[in-house]
């Protein structure tokens, strides 16, 4: 538990520029127009505004529909689990399981092993 409260608290830092057009970001995403989503939520990164449940569409649609510009996939999955993180810390609930998910299963590319001892209990 202290692992994963250590986790959200070195995801905390944002910076402070940017909007954040949530509503119309996750209606285009859930309409499937990813291009309108995307081009909505990026800004999303550097809001301080930002709610939980933008950052985690945002991480959507870095990892699973691979906008934005990564180097390789496990950087894009990186940058795809930061805002997953950021989102969590914003109380977003899908956010928080997801974290937690990595630390019970383990996640190769973030170097986390399967946590056996909870596994057990």
């Amino acid at each position: 538990m202290l692992r994963i409260l250590a986790t959200l608290l070195l995801c905390a830092h944002a910076k402070a520029q940017g909007y954040c057009d949530e509503h119309l970001g996750i209606a285009a995403s859930m309409n499937a127009d990813y291009d309108l989503a995307y081009s909505a939520l990026k800004s999303c990164e550097h809001d301080p505004d930002a709610t939980g449940r933008s950052l985690h569409y945002l991480q959507a649609l870095i990892w699973y529909e691979g906008y934005g510009s990564s180097e390789s996939m496990v950087a894009r999955y990186k940058l795809s689990q930061k805002f997953v993180c950021r989102s969590a810390i914003r109380g977003y609930e899908l956010s928080v399981h997801n974290i937690a998910s990595n630390y019970l299963y383990g996640d190769q590319h973030l170097g986390v092993a399967k946590n056996e001892e909870s596994m057990r209990a």
